[in-house]
């Protein structure tokens, strides 16, 4: 399910991918990166198809239950965050409260898998810089 206007009109913010003047994979500077849309998986709904992964790898991943949730991958943020519910490092909230932010180069795969799911679960809203601050609440 895609939630609002999927384009920059959803007016999103600009984030770094990693700390100022840190460097990214083969010496490339990590720079700052725009930001529209989010996306989380309502676990309730999920099928355990896993097509979102196969279509978007880089946003959605397997869990050991065989339900799908969301991730923000280290390559786009600098760090990787899997928002499934376990505790520690690494890990995030899952559910509506896991909800991870989608890179711009990614919305259009991140749609598609929404569009395919079976089980109709992708929540792919507007960024909302608030419900990011709240992930950790």
């Amino acid at each position: 399910m895609v939630a609002g206007p999927v384009g920059s009109e959803t007016g999103g913010s600009d984030h770094w991918s990693g700390p100022p003047g840190r460097e990214g994979g083969e010496g490339r500077i990590l720079v700052p990166m725009a930001t529209t849309l989010m996306v989380w998986i309502d676990q309730d709904l999920c099928t355990g198809d896993g097509i979102c992964s196969e279509i978007c790898p880089d946003v959605f991943v397997g869990r050991d239950d065989g339900l799908w949730v969301v991730k923000e991958e280290a390559s786009h943020f600098g760090s990787t965050t899997v928002f499934d519910g376990v505790e520690g490092a690494g890990h995030g909230p899952d559910g509506a409260k896991g909800v991870a932010q989608i890179p711009d180069s990614l919305i259009d795969l991140a749609v598609e898998a929404a569009e395919e799911c079976p089980g109709e679960c992708i929540m792919i809203e507007p960024y909302d810089q608030a419900a990011i601050d709240s992930r950790g609440a």
